[in-house]
């Protein structure tokens, strides 16, 4: 109750947060108007940390404290959307209620696709009338498969991933990306066939203009922490076909991934392009098993450390490490660069 009552603002708020929580029945809506007494950009930083607090701490007895923010901000998006997201984990029938209405009201695909995109983040915590208004929506294919991904993302893995797929196909960044970060949670044969899904889609997508620059790269680390190499039929099409940027992704997402190779010395795609051969050349210095004893590779290595293949710096940065750890020279060459740095 003393730190209710500190000068320092945050200090207040988040006192009259805590005792809200405890069974203070006016702490929360006073903590609103403590926060109020700040100027606009302070309340708004003030604002926007205590919701996270509320949401990842899970602050049930806040509610007063978000409802307040949010119909004080209802004509600012960003506040109003982190209002309505912190309500969902909170009270998720209020937030789905609150939800419903914006919804109605809202006058523009635009205003409708921002709301989407807050329940899908929200998942199961959805009310039914929330799906089936996003699943009857007249006029808006995109909007019909995030109701369907919506109501699918709590049930059957095989239901989940086709409804993911179908979402997948609308080309609608915002949900690609939610879509594969729900696929991590289903069982591996269906998060393959959704990542890969992914993947082949923005093949397609590529061919028509479409492309979608990071969302391959996203998929394929994905596959490459499940089971690398059942990208390799996906990969050997990229660099066939009139994709090379998509096997260029593919390949770095890969390399983000784990230590399991895609491929192997016999079963190696074609190359398209330098870049990408640079980057394959750097996965198989990482994954294959004694790729590093061939003196004929490591110089391949030191070929891309000094710039064959206009690899990003910190990619030449690991090719030129890997050849110095394996000639045992790495701890000599970190020794003296601590040296210099340290005498600068």
């Amino acid at each position: 109750k003393t730190l209710a009552e500190s000068n320092s603002t945050p200090t207040s708020v988040m006192a009259k947060l805590c005792l809200a929580e405890v069974g203070d029945p006016e702490a929360a809506a006073q903590a609103y108007t403590k926060l109020k007494e700040l100027d606009e950009s302070h309340r708004a930083l003030l604002l926007a940390m205590m919701l996270e607090l509320i949401r990842v701490e899970k602050l049930e007895k806040s509610g007063p404290f978000v409802t307040a923010a949010m119909k004080e901000n209802e004509e600012t998006w960003p506040a109003y959307r982190e209002g309505l997201r912190t309500l969902f984990a909170i009270a998720p029938e209020a937030a789905s209620a609150e939800w419903v209405k914006k919804y109605a009201e809202a006058s523009d695909l635009s205003s409708r696709l921002r709301l989407a995109m807050v329940a899908l983040e929200a998942g199961g915590k959805t009310s039914d009338a929330v799906c089936e208004a996003l699943e009857h929506a007249q006029g808006s294919e995109l909007l019909n498969a995030m109701g369907q991904a919506l109501r699918a993302c709590d049930g059957d893995s095989g239901m989940a991933a086709a409804a993911y797929l179908a979402l997948a196909r609308q080309g609608y960044r915002d949900s690609i990306g939610w879509l594969l970060a729900q696929s991590k949670e289903l069982p591996e044969p269906q998060r393959l066939e959704v990542a890969i899904g992914v993947i082949e889609n923005m093949m397609e997508a590529k061919a028509r203009g479409e492309a979608l620059a990071g969302i391959v790269g996203v998929a394929a680390k994905i596959v490459g922490e499940t089971d690398p190499p059942a990208i390799l039929p996906t990969l050997k099409r990229a660099c066939e076909g009139q994709t090379d940027s998509i096997a260029r992704e593919i390949v770095a997402g890969l390399l983000f991934s784990g230590t399991r190779p895609a491929w192997n010395s016999k079963n190696a795609p074609k190359w398209p392009d330098a870049l990408c051969e640079a980057m394959a050349t750097l996965y198989e210095a990482k994954t294959f098993p004694g790729y590093l004893d061939d003196a004929a590779k490591r110089e391949k290595l030191r070929r891309i450390a000094t710039g064959w293949g206009s690899l990003p710096d910190d990619f030449k940065v690991q090719a030129a490490w890997l050849v110095l750890a394996a000639e045992g020279r790495d701890r000599e060459t970190l020794t003296r660069l601590l040296t210099e740095v340290g005498g600068e």
